[in-house]
């Protein structure tokens, strides 16, 4: 019998960020965590991939900068080796992101519960999705899975749930299978011991808390190297923080933001841990002022921090892929 081929594993997470890997962690008990095998990539770093016995890490960081065949057989292959190594994928709850490059290989015809991956799930097509017809249709259906020709984040019929936060306005094809949490509510109601196997996970202790505690101001810094040049978007954050004591301030960087932030602003405390800010703010981190250009991370800050939200419209790029967005348009704001 293949390792993997118990029953005891009923259900299946895939995920590349750590908000939507502490989203399910959120929504899952202990013993449901327990009865998971994880599907992680580069969006989760190996010192919490680590952190969980059972999991399978596919590195996808460089897959779009390779040629058309070698995509073509990554993909292919895990498709035909996946019933074999994990039998349990045939039954087991599914969850996580739809939007990956490697889902549609290990989910086939089955249907999945899409956990939240930030503002791209409330934006018509983040990605530049291609609607496919007649036999690419057909061909890609067949070498990669239906799931790869369907709209992702949620927008496919393959999507049985959606779960999100709320933090904009929910996309109408999505309100009839959206499933809404409140995370503060949900954190809240956790006993102690849930709370400190979660901080555990994510390598979280008092020192780091009480280092957090001396800063008053932070950056919430975002992956948009695709949509910006690496100077122009260190230049958009230099004029955000031109008035800010820079001793002060802690530049919390994205765990998939690529950006050497201790060179561009010396002397500046950069917080590159890969832990959600989402829970940090949860456990009792606190600032005077945050600034970003559109993180979903200040909506879980208290009404008594000041946001300084720039929006898309900074810079065409992010206009043009993401649309326009301001502070007033998401929930939560206070």
């Amino acid at each position: 019998m293949h390792k993997y081929s118990t029953p005891r594993f009923s259900r299946v997470c895939i995920v590349d960020t750590v908000y939507s890997l502490f989203i399910y962690l959120l929504i899952s008990s202990k013993e449901e965590t327990d009865h998971t095998f994880f599907f992680f990539s580069d969006g989760i770093d190996a010192s919490i991939r680590n952190r969980f016995p059972n999991h399978y890490y596919i590195p996808s960081k460089d897959f779009p900068k390779r040629n058309f065949m070698s995509r073509l057989w990554l993909r292919l292959k895990l498709r035909l080796v996946a019933p074999f190594k994990w039998p349990f994928l045939a039954s087991a709850d599914l969850y996580g992101h739809d939007h990956l490059c490697f889902t549609p290989s290990l989910t086939g015809n089955r249907r999945m519960t899409v956990l939240e991956d930030g503002m791209g799930n409330y934006c018509d097509n983040p990605f530049g999705f291609i609607e496919y017809s007649g036999i690419e249709l057909l061909i890609r259906n067949l070498l990669f899975g239906p799931l790869s020709t369907k709209r992702p984040l949620g927008k496919s019929s393959y999507a049985e749930k959606v779960i999100l936060t709320g933090m904009k306005s929910i996309p109408e094809e999505l309100k009839q299978k959206a499933i809404l949490i409140d995370l503060p509510q949900m954190w809240d109601a956790l006993e102690e011991s849930e709370k400190g196997r979660i901080c555990s996970l994510f390598s979280i202790d008092f020192a780091m808390l009480k280092e957090l505690s001396q800063k008053d101001t932070v950056l919430f810094t975002q992956p948009f190297a695709d949509e910006i040049t690496l100077d122009g978007l260190i230049g958009i954050y230099r004029k955000m923080l031109e008035n800010v004591d820079k001793d002060k301030l802690l530049i919390k960087r994205h765990p998939r933001d690529m950006v050497d932030y201790k060179t561009a602003f010396p002397g500046v405390c950069v917080f590159d841990k890969p832990i959600p800010m989402e829970l940090l703010t949860l456990l009792g981190v606190r600032f005077k002022d945050a600034y970003t250009i559109s993180s979903t991370a200040v909506l879980l800050l208290p009404p008594t921090v000041k946001i300084h939200f720039s929006g898309h419209a900074v810079h065409p790029g992010l206009l043009e892929k993401y649309g326009d967005i301001q502070i007033g348009n998401l929930k939560g704001n206070k």
